[in-house]
């Protein structure tokens, strides 16, 4: 088993550094100058508003979900060549909070751009010469090690000097997708065996 990868941390710094000009990225004091009427529409707008929170509540939650992207991974393996190889991308999921709309876009700046399917395209995660079984678990380590610096943001500062200190950048892995036998694999399930569903760990009686 053999293979190589691009560590979670440059994929992240990467993705912010191709897509910032569609996030929203406010600075602090827009929350905090943000009128109240115009932030509970807002909050509206994604599903968020509740009305026994506080005004600064609801700001500190509203620049948290701005701040925070949510990651999914794709993993598949296939043969090539008659070697077994196995392959992990990473992607950004569209977020309305994160990122402008095809329409807010337009009105800022005049173009006309499908947001959602520039973010989500794919970035190359691991790839490596791997049999499609139980093999695939020796890169259970290596996601371990990347899925850890999650905790840690990104501070725009390091990235683009114009960004204040204290701007930092969140991500969170959230989804999974791929074929069953991936599915599996991810879910801590068996691949057959008695307990063979990615979904459900219920027996196959």
């Amino acid at each position: 088993m053999e293979g190589g990868k691009h560590p979670l941390i440059n994929i992240r710094k990467k993705l912010f550094t191709k897509y910032h000009k569609y996030m929203r990225l406010n600075c602090d004091s827009y929350f905090e100058n943000l009128d109240e009427n115009v932030l509970h529409e807002r909050l509206k707008s994604i599903g968020e508003f509740k009305h026994d929170e506080t005004s600064e509540f609801m700001r500190k939650k509203l620049r948290t979900i701005e701040r925070t992207r949510h990651l999914q991974v794709w993993h598949d393996a296939s043969m090539i060549a008659n070697h077994g190889h196995i392959l992990f991308c990473v992607n950004i999921l569209y977020d309305p909070a994160v990122f402008y709309t095809q329409q807010e876009y337009k009105r800022l700046h005049g173009v006309d751009v499908n947001i959602q399917s520039q973010i989500e395209i794919p970035e190359l995660y691991i790839i490596g010469r791997c049999k499609s079984n139980d093999e695939q678990l020796g890169y259970i380590n290596t996601r371990v090690d990347c899925l850890k610096y999650l905790s840690e943001g990104i501070v725009l500062n390091d990235l683009d000097k114009s960004y204040d200190k204290s701007f930092v950048l969140n991500d969170v892995m959230r989804m999974f997708h791929g074929d069953g036998p991936a599915s599996q694999l991810e879910a801590g399930n068996q691949k057959g065996g008695n307990y063979f569903c990615p979904s459900f760990d219920i027996h196959i009686c």
